[in-house]
C-alpha cells in the first residue's frame, strides 16, 4: 500500500485557502472510498481523478492492473468543491501508482480539471489559487496550459507529471 499526502486550493467569499487530503492506494478490485468531509462533488472528482490517473498509468505501461483507492480529508469542515482538486488528486495517485513522479504531492500545489484522457483544461480564480498557494509558502505551483500567473509552470497533461 502507498500513502501520499497532497495539496488542493479552495475559493471562497473571504479569499482561498489551501486544503490538505491524503490519498492510499493498493492493488484490489477498483473499490474508492473516502473519510472525513468528502462531500459528494469532491468525491465525484476522486473518481474522475482516479480513472484519468489509472488510464495514463495504463498508457505508459506502469499499471495495468485495478486498484483500490482512499481519499481522506483531515479537517473538520471543507468550504471548497469544484473541479481544480482534479490534478491535484491525480498527481498523489498517480505517485501511489507509479511509485513517484515530477512533482512530490506534499511540496507541489496543482491547480487544475482533468479529462478522462488525462488532459489538463482550466478553471476559475487561478490567479486567487496561486496566490492562496504562494502565501502558504509554496514555491512550486502547477497550472493548466494558457492560465500561468505569478510564476506557476503550465502542464498540458498527466503524462507530463511523469515525464
Amino acid at each position: 500500500m502507498a500513502c501520499f499526502q497532497g495539496w488542493t486550493v479552495g475559493t471562497h467569499d473571504d479569499g482561498a485557502a489551501l486544503i490538505p487530503f491524503e490519498v492510499a492506494c493498493q492493488p484490489g478490485q477498483g473499490v474508492r472510498s473516502h473519510s472525513g468531509p468528502v462531500g459528494e462533488e469532491m468525491m465525484e472528482s476522486f473518481l474522475l481523478a482516479a480513472w484519468a490517473a489509472q488510464l495514463t498509468a495504463c498508457r505508459l505501461g506502469t499499471v495495468s492492473l485495478a486498484f483500490d483507492a482512499h481519499l481522506h480529508l483531515p479537517l473538520r469542515e471543507v468550504l471548497a468543491e469544484g473541479p481544480s482538486c482534479r490534478l491535484s488528486f491525480a498527481n498523489c495517485l498517480l505517485w501511489c501508482l507509479h511509485r513517484g513522479g515530477l512533482f512530490a504531492p506534499a511540496q507541489t500545489t496543482l491547480i487544475g480539471d482533468l479529462t478522462l484522457q488525462g488532459d489538463v483544461v482550466p478553471v476559475g480564480d487561478v490567479e486567487r489559487k496561486v496566490a492562496a498557494a504562494r502565501a502558504a509558502g509554496f514555491t512550486l505551483v502547477l497550472v493548466p496550459t494558457g492560465q500561468a500567473c505569478h510564476g506557476a509552470m503550465e502542464v498540458g497533461s498527466l503524462e507530463n507529471l511523469l515525464s
